[in-house]
C-alpha cells in the first residue's frame, strides 16, 4: 500500500485471516531466519523454510546434575510427544555409523565425547528417517539428552 493514497480501507477479514492462519508468526519467524542465516539467495531459502514446516516443533534439551531425573523426564517427554530419544550412549552405540565408531573410541579413552563430534553425531542422527518423518508428519522433534 502506498502512503500517498491514504486513507486505506482494509477489509476486516484481512486481520482475521492472518490471525486464523498464523501469518504474523510465520512472517516473523521467516524474517528471523533470514537475518540469522543471511542467505545469498533469500527466495529459495524461504521456499525451503516453508517446505520444512517445522516452526512449531518442540525443541527440548534437558540439562541438570547427575542423578537429577534427566533420563526420567526425557523418557516421559518421548512418550507424550511421540518423538525419539537421543542420548550419548545410544548415539555412540549405533553400528552403521563411522562417526559413532570414532566417538566410541574417544569415549573409551577419555570417558567423554568431544563437543564437535557430539554435534556431528546429533546432526547425523537427525537426518535419519525416523527423526525426519516425525518432524514432517507428526510435527514433533527429537528429545536430546546429553550428559
Amino acid at each position: 500500500m502506498d502512503a500517498t493514497t491514504a486513507p486505506h480501507h482494509i477489509p476486516p477479514e484481512m486481520p482475521q485471516y492472518g490471525e486464523a492462519n498464523h501469518i504474523f508468526e510465520l512472517m516473523q519467524n521467516m524474517l528471523e531466519q533470514l537475518l540469522i542465516h543471511q542467505p545469498k539467495d533469500p527466495i529459495p531459502f524461504m521456499i525451503n523454510h516453508l517446505q520444512r514446516d517445522n516452526d512449531n516443533v518442540p525443541r527440548v534439551i534437558i540439562l541438570g546434575p547427575p542423578a537429577s531425573g534427566k533420563t526420567t523426564i526425557a523418557m516421559w517427554l518421548r512418550k507424550h510427544l511421540n518423538c525419539s530419544l537421543l542420548t550419548v550412549e545410544n548415539l555412540i552405540a549405533r553400528q552403521h555409523s563411522s562417526l559413532a565408531a570414532g566417538a566410541r573410541s574417544q569415549f573409551q579413552k577419555m570417558k567423554a565425547v568431544p563437543r564437535r563430534l557430539l554435534v556431528k553425531l546429533i546432526q547425523e542422527r537427525m537426518q535419519e528417517e525416523d527423526c525426519v518423518s516425525q518432524m514432517r508428519k507428526l510435527r514433533s522433534g527429537c528429545v536430546i539428552l546429553t550428559n
